[in-house]
């Protein structure tokens, strides 16, 4: 696959040193930022069982996370790709529709779900063309 130059800013990520591919770092503040954004409603986040029904993750994990502790490296990507995602997709989704979104099948993602996508990188990518490919209109 053709590598492609990111212009989202990501400034609120921190690599792992290591090999490529390492665990990001998850800040608190993401996980709240993300709770926020996900929910329909501007003036209300997702509750912490809500949205860790919706990674897939027990609520007590999430709550560790939510204290500073770092999730498994495997979440940790997902949850940095669910961010990456909702940075494009936020502008051309309604925010009622997003988590229907991410939790819907999708017969472009040969009908897969696209938050159990974001687990792996080829999935991730598949993802991403179809909201990037949304939001340019090339779909319409």
């Amino acid at each position: 696959m053709l590598a492609r130059k990111r212009l989202i800013p990501v400034t609120h990520l921190t690599p792992v040193p290591g090999a490529l591919g390492a665990s990001p770092k998850v800040p608190p503040a993401l996980l709240r930022d993300l709770r926020r954004r996900l929910s329909p409603d501007a003036s209300r986040p997702l509750t912490q069982h809500q949205f860790a029904s919706f990674l897939g993750v027990s609520w007590s994990a999430l709550a560790r996370w939510e204290t500073g502790k770092q999730p498994e490296p495997a979440i940790a990507r997902k949850i940095v790709r669910l961010d990456l995602v909702l940075e494009i997709l936020e502008k051309v989704v309604l925010r009622e529709y997003l988590v229907t979104f991410f939790e819907q099948r999708h017969p472009l993602l040969a009908r897969c779900r696209p938050i159990d996508l974001l687990a792996v990188e080829e999935g991730f990518e598949a993802v991403m063309n179809q909201v990037e490919g949304g939001a340019s209109g090339s779909f319409a």
